[in-house]
């Protein structure tokens, strides 16, 4: 039975407080969030995708956001990596064939390789916006028909900030996520 607990006043080093996405990003992007992996890829997904990376106003950036780890996380497909590669692959590949001319000019971007360029900085974001959010703060931001169940779905809303503050180098930033 917990009694008590120590709450740290640490705070992360100056500079050290969010990973930055490299290379960064340049002038103004419209970031879109890929859905997570199911079990195929439907052509809903590749067209709800391209409805809101057309959404991208003038002279911004359209960046796909692939958010491999988090699908591991929350054992998207089984967690694992060679489905989760695969259906972002099969997903990316509709994208270009419906929509080449936009997907040319779309930067793709996969969660885990933007963590691996940065980890200690991107996990210590991580570790900052989970000191900073309760648990109310997080059920809120579930889905509607989503119900808190499982640590891995705190550490997968923490990640989506982390990942938010990766991409906030840009001069202004639009996001956009699919609704479930």
């Amino acid at each position: 039975k917990i009694t008590q607990w120590k709450k740290d006043g640490l705070t992360a080093p100056a500079g050290v407080t969010k990973s930055a996405l490299q290379p960064r990003l340049e002038g103004a992007a419209f970031v879109v969030f890929a859905p997570l992996p199911r079990e195929f890829a439907s052509l809903d997904a590749v067209f709800g995708v391209i409805a809101r990376l057309r959404e991208a106003p003038e002279g911004a950036t359209p960046v796909l956001w692939l958010e491999d780890w988090t699908a591991m996380a929350l054992d998207r497909i089984g967690a694992d990596e060679g489905r989760i590669r695969a259906y972002y692959e099969l997903l990316i590949q509709g994208l270009r064939g419906v929509a080449p001319e936009l997907m040319e000019r779309t930067r793709v971007c996969w969660q885990g390789e933007a963590i691996l360029a940065a980890p200690s900085e991107y996990w210590i974001s991580v570790i900052n916006v989970g000191r900073e959010t309760t648990l109310d703060e997080v059920r809120g931001a579930l889905a509607p028909t989503e119900r808190l169940e499982f640590a891995a779905q705190v550490f997968a809303s923490l990640m989506h900030v982390a990942d938010v503050l990766a991409l906030t180098t840009a001069s202004s930033v639009v996001l956009c996520c699919e609704a479930e």
